[in-house]
């Protein structure tokens, strides 16, 4: 189907929200970065900074999207401190000598805010995503949209890398490199360093399992073609966790690229916003007045890996055999499997024919993975100390782990140490 009839379809049924954009655009866009904005009066001025250190010439391609938003219901001090975003926002657009091409969605003010129930990241992502397909000087699928937070920065070279990746053709999705910034304050700067190791402990045990799902899912971070975005039904309206299933989608129809070269800096504040995600899990462990420093178990990821390859070589026999094998590597991992529905989803899949590698990564998706590392977890496997299971990941990839007085949580410094070391392992090893 050609672009514009399929994104002429997309937008017609899967459109929702639909609100005027006010932008200074000046010259031709081809790459729309689109940033949901609630209540970052004080947040904002940082990311436009970071933003103004770009490239001038691919400045002159981009429009940075602002959906300002709240729900219906929301404070009258949060609709006020979007009042002033919106102000600064204006500014910045009615300013001739701006180098920056700026728009803003308003579904802030009163008559224009989020309906309740839908209300969220999710949506705000996905109006101002939606509203971007209008918006490209020349529509088509190969033009690019991007997810940013307003509470972000990114480096120097972050729209230089971005348009490396996308002009040369390497990636339809792409995950960008992150590192979170590091409060001063001791329980939140510990908070932030679990959370980032939670993080790249799974990605790297993914990767230790041979996972086609062996990327992060941070929403500051997504970017994607055009067409990719509307093949995946555009993005969710979830109130948390909407990156998690987009780059689910995205992923099954082509694999995604990490970008590590250049590096988006989420803000490490606390946050109650959503119902889970970096600003909940700060609020969570600062309430409770220390974090959580547990990671799942290594026997995890050794048994997805084991099950991964069993299911590539027995593919094509019957779901019978292929769980009374996979019950010599678990009895664990068979029972999830029978209970996930795998005996008569496979013997269609299979009746059905087609590609069964696709097959095979669409019915085992990341979703599936997950919620296995969570069987696994709570039936047999429990979580391990942070600092214990970081050891373990490093001697498997070659690597000394920092050195520890003892099996305790380390002092600051000797965490910041794991954090550094965990951050190279992953980005200078990414694919």
């Amino acid at each position: 189907m050609p672009y514009q009839l399929s994104k002429q379809k997309y937008l017609q049924k899967y459109g929702y929200l639909k609100r005027e954009v006010y932008t200074n655009i000046r010259h031709q866009i081809n790459m729309v970065v689109v940033v949901p904005a609630l209540a970052e009066d004080g947040q904002i001025d940082t990311l436009i900074e970071s933003l103004q250190n770009q490239d001038i010439e691919l400045l002159h391609q981009v429009l940075f999207l602002f959906v300002v938003n709240n729900p219906e219901d929301a404070e009258p001090e949060i609709e006020a401190n979007n009042t002033r975003v919106i102000l600064r926002l204006r500014k910045i657009i009615n300013n001739p000598h701006t180098n920056l091409q700026i728009g803003y969605i308003d579904c802030s003010s009163r008559g224009m805010a989020m309906p309740v129930k839908d209300a969220g990241v999710g949506l705000a992502r996905k109006t101002g995503m939606d509203a971007a397909l209008n918006l490209f000087s020349m529509p088509g699928k190969d033009n690019v949209l991007v997810c940013l937070d307003a509470d972000c920065e990114v480096s120097t070279n972050y729209l230089n890398e971005l348009f490396i990746t996308f002009r040369a053709g390497k990636a339809k999705t792409a995950a960008v490199r992150f590192e979170h910034r590091l409060p001063e304050e001791a329980l939140a700067r510990h908070s932030i360093i679990a959370y980032e190791l939670f993080l790249l402990h799974y990605q790297l045990g993914m990767r230790l399992a041979e996972s086609y799902y062996s990327y992060h899912s941070v929403g500051s971070t997504i970017a994607c073609t055009a067409e990719t975005y509307i093949k995946c039904e555009g993005m969710n309206m979830l109130k948390a966790g909407e990156d998690f299933y987009f780059l689910q989608k995205a992923a099954k129809l082509a694999k995604i690229q990490l970008l590590a070269n250049a590096v988006v800096y989420p803000s490490a504040r606390r946050s109650v916003r959503v119902p889970f995600g970096t600003g909940q899990r700060i609020d969570s462990y600062l309430r409770a007045g220390e974090p959580d420093y547990s990671v799942h178990n290594m026997q995890s990821f050794l048994i997805v890996k084991k099950w991964l390859n069993l299911f590539t070589r027995m593919a094509d026999q019957s779901p019978v055999e292929i769980i009374i094998e996979s019950e010599k590597i678990s009895r664990h991992l068979s029972a999830f499997l029978v209970e996930r529905g795998f005996l008569v989803s496979w013997a269609k899949i299979q009746k059905n024919g087609g590609d069964i590698a696709k097959q095979q990564r669409v019915w085992f998706d990341a979703f599936k993975t997950m919620m296995l590392l969570h069987h696994l977890r709570d039936s047999a496997f429990p979580d391990v100390q942070t600092f214990d299971g970081m050891d373990e990941m490093f001697q498997i990839y070659g690597q000394m782990p920092p050195v520890r007085l003892d099996n305790g949580i380390p002092e600051t410094r000797i965490q910041e140490e794991y954090l550094e070391q965990t951050r190279k392992l992953v980005w200078n090893n990414a694919t």
